[in-house]
């Protein structure tokens, strides 16, 4: 009958398996992140009359150039820009210039991903039809009109129509019917990224959902809090082989723009460009980006994921030993101090189940041992884990 030499042997054997699979892990930890513009693009449209031809276009820039973006400035229900309307004489007077207002479509959050229904490339956008208003100050007195936009996009595509409706009564201007493309931008892919104390080392690959090309570089962040982070300032190579500067958490005076846990595996936050169109000769334009981070990595399963919670260093590999006194069999682990360890046992092997014999919590010395019951019977195999 084998006793407990060979069942040593077993147990050392079955804790050196635990052991491997117990603390095997990547030096880095992968978590998807997410960049989502608040602005459109919407270019100029036409519309063909008896009269002549009237334009529609957008500006955010401070000289009215042309840059065709809308800029979500009200949170995400509204969109905000100077919409230029340029008509049959304006060659002479000048073309109409006024502060365009309008409601966002689909602005809420429906399925609780952290980006905005209408932002998100693989949502389709139904027709739906937003109102809002265009001021025009002409220098003496404010004109006021109403736009309705009427919108409408595929599944899984970056662009979509929109058709704008346009009355300024103080003009004589009534529905003016304008059928523009709009176009939205999303960036999804991978945060790969290693801690060392507050510091994260981390890189981004972000391909363009939808469409051609990615935002690529490195995003250094430093650890502010176990839900906080700030960022450095940055540059990334971005679409277009351009070099995009990225702002770090400090850099816009009066306004910091963190990282910060969310709930469960997310965290959210804004990313500002310097320049998010370097082809135009304005900087200040489509520089505002949704950032969430989907982080599933959380070692020590509470909760909270690896890239900003408190990290504890794993436990050391333990080792386990048995021997016999008086009959008894008396089990020995050595470890980490203060390490709790549940100790189970089986009569067969490959073992199919086990059995709880009882607990251990290591000494300041890193040492523990457990009375495992008689020695004589069956041989048996012992096995040790973390409850």
């Amino acid at each position: 009958m084998r006793r407990n030499p060979s069942a040593t042997a077993l147990a050392n054997l079955a804790l050196l398996l635990w052991g491997a699979l117990a603390c095997g892990h990547s030096l880095a930890n992968e978590a998807t992140l997410t960049l989502t513009s608040l602005s459109l693009k919407v270019p100029p449209a036409r519309l063909n009359t008896v009269g002549g031809q009237y334009r529609l276009s957008f500006s955010t820039t401070d000289d009215n150039s042309i840059n065709s973006e809308l800029f979500q400035s009200g949170g995400t229900v509204q969109y905000q820009t100077d919409a230029i309307i340029d008509y049959p004489g304006s060659e002479a007077l000048g073309a109409l210039i006024g502060l365009l207002t309008l409601q966002t479509p689909l602005g809420g959050d429906t399925d609780v991903n952290g980006v905005t229904d209408f932002l998100e490339v693989q949502r389709a956008v139904p027709t739906t039809t937003t109102t809002g208003e265009i001021e025009i100050d002409d220098g003496i007195d404010f004109s006021r009109g109403t736009v309705s936009a009427t919108w409408q996009r595929a599944a899984n595509s970056t662009t979509g129509t929109v058709q704008f409706k346009v009355s300024l009564p103080d003009f004589g201007l009534q529905n003016l019917t304008f059928d523009h493309t709009f176009e939205i931008f999303q960036y999804r892919g991978v945060l790969t990224y290693s801690r060392n104390g507050t510091n994260v080392t981390a890189a981004v690959n972000l391909p363009r959902v939808g469409a051609t090309g990615s935002f690529v570089g490195n995003l250094p962040v430093t650890r502010v809090s176990n839900v906080e982070l700030n960022r450095a300032p940055v540059s990334w190579s971005g679409p277009g082989g351009q070099t995009f500067d990225v702002l770090g958490t400090e850099d816009v005076e009066g306004v910091p723009f963190p990282i910060t846990h969310v709930i469960g595996r997310f965290y959210g936050g804004l990313v500002l460009l310097a320049d998010g169109d370097p082809t135009t000769p304005f900087p200040d334009e489509y520089d505002y980006f949704d950032l969430l981070i989907e982080d599933l990595n959380d070692s020590n399963g509470n909760g909270l994921p690896d890239l900003t919670d408190d990290l504890f260093p794993a436990p050391t590999r333990p080792t386990l030993a048995a021997s016999i006194t008086t009959g008894v069999v008396q089990i020995q682990v050595h470890g980490t101090s203060g390490t709790r360890y549940v100790v189970e046992s089986t009569p067969t092997f490959p073992a199919t189940t086990w059995s709880s014999v009882g607990e251990i919590v290591l000494d300041a010395a890193g040492k523990g041992s457990l009375n495992a019951g008689d020695a004589s019977g069956t041989a048996r195999l012992f096995r040790t884990r973390t409850p």
